[in-house]
């Protein structure tokens, strides 16, 4: 998947604070986009749902941490479609932080040997 199409994913995600539901189903695809070589832990704390990746069973023990989160500020739902104008792309969260997220989420799936061997 290139960078962009993961990107355009996650803004498609409401991921508005307190929508528990899409939370869950942005926290699905990331799952499955990262795959069988992650594990994973989904918990809650003072209502935000968070999850954690790692890429041993050991989830408590890092060498490297990427921090980030997936929330966004509540906006018409014409604004979580994708727009592309030259070499911008628009769409809640792109700037903050779902472009992050997708960067992280692309070098942890394409540079896992490398970064954790």
């Amino acid at each position: 998947m290139k960078l962009t199409e993961l990107l355009t994913k996650l803004i498609s995600y409401k991921t508005v604070s307190g929508n528990h539901t899409e939370v869950k189903k942005a926290f699905d695809f990331i799952k499955k986009y990262l795959g069988k070589d992650f594990y994973f832990k989904d918990f809650c704390f003072n209502g935000f749902y968070s999850l954690l990746i790692s890429n041993t069973k050991e989830l408590n023990n890092f060498d490297v941490v990427f921090n980030g989160h997936i929330d966004v500020v509540s906006a018409d739902d014409k604004d979580f479609v994708t727009k592309t104008d030259n070499d911008k792309m628009y769409g809640r969260g792109t700037i903050d932080m779902k472009g992050q997220i997708a960067c992280i989420l692309h070098i942890l799936k394409n540079t896992t040997q490398c970064l954790f061997a």
